[in-house]
């Protein structure tokens, strides 16, 4: 096993035990693919299986990740930038990740 999969195995087994403790985590969110383009926006939880979350943990996406959405592909999903990579996502895995904005947002006049 490479020591990249090692690192991403372990880090998967620490996330996914840590979640199953915080089942009641009281920040309320909406799906990604409700924000708009240009918004800059949290993860705050993951609403789905052991294989959506191991995915995204392998492409980075954490709780607490900021990323801001480059562009809407109406009906298919969006692409994010995250760091300093753009991740392309699908509408379904999009619905399950839930986020919050960020404070001072292009887009909300702040």
């Amino acid at each position: 096993m490479g020591k990249t999969n090692l690192y991403a195995k372990n880090l998967y087994a620490k996330v996914f035990a840590r979640k199953h403790v915080c089942v009641k985590n009281t920040i309320q969110g909406f799906p990604l693919t409700m924000a708009g383009r240009g918004e800059r926006v949290k993860i705050v939880s993951v609403t789905g299986d052991k294989m959506l979350i191991k995915r995204l943990i392998v492409m980075g996406l954490l709780e607490e990740t900021e990323l801001e959405v480059l562009h809407l592909i109406r009906g298919n999903g969006l692409k994010v930038a995250c760091f300093d990579t753009q991740l392309a996502l699908g509408v379904g895995m999009a619905n399950k990740i839930m986020v919050v904005p960020i404070e001072g947002n292009l887009n909300d006049g702040n």
